[in-house]
């Protein structure tokens, strides 16, 4: 136990026992619970503390608060770490309502200061992406973009278009295009974002981590290897400056890259990273988990590439069944899980099951990307040559 957390952990036990304290305790839960969310902590220690400091402001203040959408939003990004989706969505969109009925009063932001509006504009921020970040997780893309072309108006209104709350949420905005392959929307997303950001803090802090993963990983969706090698490992040691070894960021950041060298055929290389990162998610949130079914998935597409095709069914099944579970059987994700299986299933003599896994697969990103996603153009293609081979 660091400095910090004991401090805040001996303030808290102080503050048990006094009368009338109940607001100051209920900032040190939810302090205590950001410091241990910081480092990658989003089990039910975390949860148990924003709930009950979630108690303590609407018990003391009531629901409708800044202090109580604020630990909404916290509670929200902790579900959403765990997988838990909807509940991350339902506590986001209170947030939202909280922080939108509060500015509907005219009076009341009248008569406010100017630090207190920022910081509640920054609570309404994170509430908006939080609420965009869990639909786009459920494959609701143009819900979320209309709720991330919302809060980027208001971002822009209120800090100005050369803000840090404008470049975040213009990140987020382009992790949606890129998760909806609209790349080309994507890219300048990114590239505002980054020069945002690099103008307000040096080339070189940490803050850019985020950033060049993102435009590493947009290049590895186009397919450009080598150009997001560099990107993620830029994004990789920028983040080995302020994060723990074992981190989950980090272990993000190692599938990524893994990916690309997998891109690259340098599959000795992409499997080492793969496992030290399903080792990670596996101990942080146990085997059923999305991050642990991309990482299965992956691992399977390596043993199919190295003609191991037993094995590679084997890992495919187990992160479909996560998937499936997890995400729910109409997922985008699923569908990723299908097509393999599809791709798969003629080199081991299942190739009369292939069609139905294509067009299982190509049902659900029509409906949920859209027609034209490269991810549908590729699985329509896939359908139709495995109609083709079935003589259809």
């Amino acid at each position: 136990m660091n400095q910090p957390e004991h401090q805040l952990r001996q303030r808290i036990a102080s503050l048990e026992n006094q009368p009338d304290a109940e607001e100051e305790l209920a900032s040190a839960l939810n302090d205590l619970a950001d410091l241990l969310a910081a480092r990658g902590h989003c089990g039910e220690e975390v949860l148990a503390l924003y709930r009950r400091a979630l108690e303590l402001f609407e018990v003391n203040g009531g629901s409708d608060q800044p202090d109580v959408a604020n630990v909404l939003n916290n509670l929200a990004s902790s579900h959403y770490e765990r997988g838990e989706y909807s509940e991350a969505e339902n506590l986001s969109g209170r947030a939202v309502v909280i922080m939108d009925g509060l500015f509907a009063q005219p009076e009341l932001v009248a008569d406010t200061d100017a630090d207190t509006l920022a910081a509640c504009q920054r609570i309404r921020r994170h509430a908006l992406s939080q609420l965009a970040l869990t639909r786009r997780a459920q494959g609701r893309y143009a819900e979320a973009e209309s709720i991330l072309a919302r809060a980027l108006a208001l971002m822009e209104e209120h800090f100005g278009p050369d803000s840090q709350e404008l470049a975040i949420t213009l990140n987020d905005l382009g992790m949606l295009y890129k998760y909806w392959g609209r790349y080309d929307q994507a890219e300048p997303a990114y590239r505002r974002a980054h020069d945002i950001l690099e103008r307000l803090y040096g080339p070189d802090d940490p803050v850019l981590a985020g950033i060049f993963y993102n435009l590493g990983g947009l290049d590895h969706a186009r397919g450009r290897y080598a150009e997001a090698e560099p990107l993620c490992r830029r994004a990789l040691a920028l983040q080995e400056r302020v994060l723990a070894d074992g981190h989950p960021q980090l272990a993000v950041t190692h599938g990524t890259l893994a990916a690309i060298l997998d891109g690259q055929g340098r599959y000795d290389e992409a499997e080492a990273l793969y496992r030290r990162a399903l080792k990670v998610h596996v101990a942080r949130h146990g085997t059923e988990h999305p991050e642990v079914a991309l990482l299965l998935n992956n691992l399977g597409a390596i043993a199919e590439a190295r003609g191991h095709q037993a094995e590679a069914e084997a890992l495919y099944l187990r992160a479909l069944d996560i998937r499936e579970r997890c995400l729910g059987p109409d997922h985008p994700l699923t569908a990723t899980c299908l097509n393999n299986l599809g791709m798969l299933y003629p080199a081991i003599g299942k190739g009369r099951n292939a069609e139905a896994l294509f067009r299982r697969a190509l049902d659900i990103l029509e409906k949920t990307a859209g027609p034209e996603h490269p991810h549908t153009l590729i699985c329509r293609e896939h359908w139709e040559t495995s109609r083709f081979a079935g003589g259809a």
